[in-house]
């Protein structure tokens, strides 16, 4: 068991580490190959929509029919297409907290600072009410910002419902509902019985 000190998770207590002995049953799954996704959005900007027009309109005209298979033919149209549109769109890149942004950053940098001048001097109690204001006011910022990102993704979600683009509106209204999914953990005890969170 150790007791980290630099680790920060917005508590006054440690984070405390130790060593467990686990043994997990596992089932071997199929291995598959990553998906790619790309970035289309991009193809919202009118001069990305058409240079990756164009591309493709290229691609077309280059293609040979020579293979013989079908397999070949749609081997050789899935890479070039693959590669056209990695090099135009680029891969799509999923945040986990999109609201966090640069005023959010700032405010934690504060708060860090903070906490590691009350950790150095923990006796001093004006350095701990400081503390305690900054972790409060770092807190209320990021409530905030991300209830404008929320306002700004359902806003978002209307207009696409008015205009009827049903696919953008199926994907903003999913990664709400998607929630809070709880995950089953299971363990094995070394007298063989399950225990579960």
């Amino acid at each position: 068991v150790r007791t980290y000190r630099g680790a920060d998770y917005d508590s006054d207590h440690f984070l405390v580490a130790s060593n467990l002995r686990v043994k997990l049953k596992t089932m071997s799954r199929n291995m598959r190959p990553e998906i790619v996704r790309y970035d289309v959005e991009k193809l919202r900007d009118s001069r990305k929509f058409k240079e990756f027009q164009e591309n493709l309109q290229k691609m077309v005209r280059e293609f040979n029919s020579n293979p013989e298979t079908v397999d070949e033919q749609w081997k050789i149209i899935k890479h070039t297409l693959g590669n056209m549109s990695e090099k135009v769109l680029g891969k799509a890149h999923r945040t986990k907290k999109p609201w966090f942004n640069v005023i959010c950053q700032e405010a934690l940098k504060r708060k860090k600072i903070t906490r590691e001048r009350w950790l150095n001097d923990a006796s001093n109690q004006e350095i701990e009410k400081i503390f305690r204001v900054k972790r409060k006011e770092a807190h209320n910022i990021f409530r905030c910002e991300k209830r404008k990102y929320v306002q700004n993704v359902i806003r978002e979600a209307e207009q696409d419902y008015r205009s009827h683009n049903t696919w953008q509106l199926y994907h903003k209204v999913n990664s709400f509902k998607g929630g809070c999914r709880r995950q089953e953990t299971f363990l094995k005890k070394d007298d063989g019985s399950l225990v579960t969170n």
